[in-house]
């Protein structure tokens, strides 16, 4: 997993960042506004259709330690989602 800055027009965003496994992004952290207490991560695999979002409290914690904590966040979601695959790869059925 890859975690990169996010950016527009070749600028950097403050405080997003775009997760990659690969070139396919799977996750993004945002931030709303300036001065807002929240982070919102996506989790972008299309199984989800781009409807799974975590808020971060930022009040208490550095924006370092937010990042630390998506990144927990999306690995194990990412680890939950392979092993769903994996254990359905056991048993297959066919339909006659």
């Amino acid at each position: 997993m890859e975690v990169r800055k996010h950016k527009v027009e070749n600028r950097w965003v403050y405080g997003e960042y775009d997760f990659y496994i690969g070139e396919e992004l799977v996750a993004q952290l945002t931030t709303q506004l300036v001065g807002v207490d929240y982070a919102y991560l996506y989790f972008l695999p299309k199984i989800y259709r781009d409807n799974d979002r975590t808020r971060i409290d930022l009040r208490y914690i550095t924006y370092d330690e937010a990042l630390e904590k998506a990144i927990k966040i999306v690995t194990k979601k990412l680890y939950l989602q392979s092993m769903n695959i994996l254990s359905s790869l056991k048993s297959i059925e066919v339909d006659k």
